[in-house]
């Protein structure tokens, strides 16, 4: 490839990132009208299930629109109509850019919904191997799904496990940091019960420290949560 051909490649793109092409041109042809053919050719890769060229499309995609909105927002400097239209245009990539970051960080830190359905999955074979429903009582092996259950995310399962280890069932032995650290992870997961539980261990100084006001945070914490008794209990420590 001799120089000119490369140049002759390069300068349109040039020309977009640069704003040269106008503010209504890169706006409707090349950001609202593109991105609607880009995605729907996204839908059509990814459903071709080729993993590869849905990486090669989305980091196209990607740097596309990074090349567009760099040249809307020189576009909307070099516009010489009205300056509420100029202004618009950045609003729209401003919002644009945010709704990417909400979306990136929802995706980065929401639990799958399979995960979430095995954890309940796990945690329910737990309950039957404990109580004996449906299959032959067995803690030991209610202990392994409460376990599993609460690894994939399940705040009773976390919760169970942490009741196993304080009655010293299915083969475990009551260890008060264990189970602090499972009755908390219940708690963080939005369980009254974990959060009462871990606030009863400070009010009675069960395997920590005795501390009333970590006792009253998390009792308030288990009442704000629907939890009667834990609204009881934080009354009583005023």
């Amino acid at each position: 490839m001799n120089e000119e051909e490369h140049f002759n490649i390069l300068s349109p793109i040039k020309k977009l990132k640069n704003g040269d092409y106008g503010l209504a041109m890169t706006y409707w042809v090349f950001w609202i009208l593109a991105s609607n053919i880009l995605a729907l050719l996204l839908s059509l890769v990814y459903e071709s299930d080729n993993l590869l060229l849905s990486l090669i499309t989305l980091a196209f995609t990607f740097i596309y629109i990074t090349i567009v909105c760099i040249g809307i927002w020189k576009a909307a400097n070099k516009y010489e109509g009205a300056k509420i239209w100029a202004n618009l245009a950045k609003t729209a990539v401003v919002l644009f850019i945010l709704l990417i970051l909400v979306g990136m960080f929802e995706m980065f830190n929401a639990k799958p919904s399979n995960d979430l359905e095995l954890a309940k999955k796990l945690y329910t074979a737990g309950n039957m191997y404990r109580k004996g429903q449906g299959v032959e009582k067995d803690t030991f092996k209610a202990v392994g799904f409460y376990q599993r259950a609460c690894d994939a995310g399940s705040a009773k399962g976390c919760y169970s496990l942490g009741l196993m280890y304080y009655k010293s069932l299915g083969g475990l032995k009551q260890d008060y940091s264990k189970i602090k650290i499972l009755f908390s992870k219940a708690c963080d997961n939005g369980l009254a019960e974990g959060c009462y539980n871990v606030g009863d261990m400070y009010a009675e100084g069960k395997g920590v420290d005795r501390n009333h006001t970590k006792a009253k945070e998390l009792f308030n914490k288990a009442c704000g949560d629907g939890l009667a008794e834990g609204c009881k209990r934080y009354s009583e420590l005023k």
